[in-house]
């Protein structure tokens, strides 16, 4: 690969999580030792959106979201992600917006790789898009549902953390939830499919955690390594 490595993202949905991921990756690629100077990091290629939230299969702002990829594409990227996990609810079709020379990355494909060294079990932590639809519905592993109210907490929570709101009495009750499973289930992994979730809830059972963003940060930063052998 060209050492001019281009890294496009499409980000803003929300805007903190996705700043969160970025300033993560940078900080990945620093601490790598692969950085003599400022010119050795990748071209990050940002387009940070402001459609509403997502809500569904046949949500009307999916337009947007492709022609947003396509300003994207014209940078020629190597690879593009999404820092948004029910996008991918559309991925087939928002695919035509990039080059097929492009590296589109698939997040559930990534998800499901990793959680099948991981576990046997899982709780879903994200809106009730995520999990009506099944985009994170795996065969290999069982699934464990949260209340349908406790899910419908997570979407107020997640719209009150982006809006600068106090989501604290939300936050009590998922931390409840959470703990309530815990008692049933303890060979559990509960994945955050939201990329708010991280940043709303206390992570003190940091083990059962698992953070979709940080998957799909460490396969991106991958990619970028993999791309220096050629340097």
């Amino acid at each position: 690969m060209s050492k001019d490595y281009k890294i496009g993202i499409l980000w803003g949905i929300g805007p903190e999580a996705s700043a969160s991921f970025v300033y993560d990756l940078i900080k990945k690629i620093k601490a790598s030792g692969s950085i003599d100077s400022n010119k050795d990091f990748p071209r990050i290629l940002l387009n940070s959106i402001n459609a509403n939230e997502i809500f569904g299969v046949d949500d009307t702002n999916i337009v947007l979201y492709e022609e947003w990829l396509r300003e994207l594409n014209q940078y020629q990227p190597n690879v593009v992600c999404m820092i948004c996990n029910t996008i991918h609810l559309f991925y087939e079709h928002l695919s035509s917006a990039l080059d097929k020379s492009v590296e589109f990355v698939y997040l559930p494909s990534i998800v499901e790789e990793y959680l099948t060294t991981q576990t046997q079990k899982i709780c879903v932590l994200g809106t009730q898009n995520t999990i009506i639809n099944g985009l994170y519905y795996f065969d290999s592993l069982e699934n464990i549902y949260l209340e349908k109210d406790v899910q419908n907490t997570i979407n107020m929570a997640i719209f009150k953390f982006n809006n600068g709101e106090d989501f604290s009495h939300e936050k009590h009750i998922i931390e409840e939830a959470i703990e309530d499973v815990l008692i049933h289930h303890s060979d559990i992994k509960f994945v955050m499919w939201c990329t708010e979730i991280r940043d709303i809830i206390k992570q003190e059972h940091g083990g059962y955690f698992i953070d979709t963003m940080a998957l799909l940060l460490d396969y991106i930063f991958d990619r970028y390594m993999s791309s220096r052998v050629n340097f």
